[in-house]
């Protein structure tokens, strides 16, 4: 037989020390040393982002803005057709 020395291989997780990606807007909470205590940094100002029923409300009022000369022509025209089928009613 022949006894060589084999390699020592190591089976550690590389990942420990690798920070966990994360596809979250919200940053991970992380601790302040400072000195001998321990506290929480100080919350992030809030973002501007509007709000999804903010939005929604200011696309409907954008479509309704824009599409009155369409709606203005079909009421005109429906009105007219009304008006000619009554002319020659009793």
């Amino acid at each position: 037989m022949n006894n060589l020395a084999l390699p020592r291989v190591s089976s550690t997780n590389h990942t420990e020390s690798m920070g966990m990606l994360t596809f979250n807007a919200i940053p991970q909470a992380r601790v302040v040393r400072k000195g001998a205590h321990v506290f929480a940094p100080p919350p992030a100002p809030r973002s501007n982002e509007p709000s999804a029923l903010h939005e929604h409300a200011r696309n409907v009022l954008a479509v309704v803005l824009g599409l009155w000369p369409l709606t203005c022509v079909v009421l005109l025209a429906a009105g007219l057709m009304i008006m000619a089928g009554n002319n020659g009613g009793p």
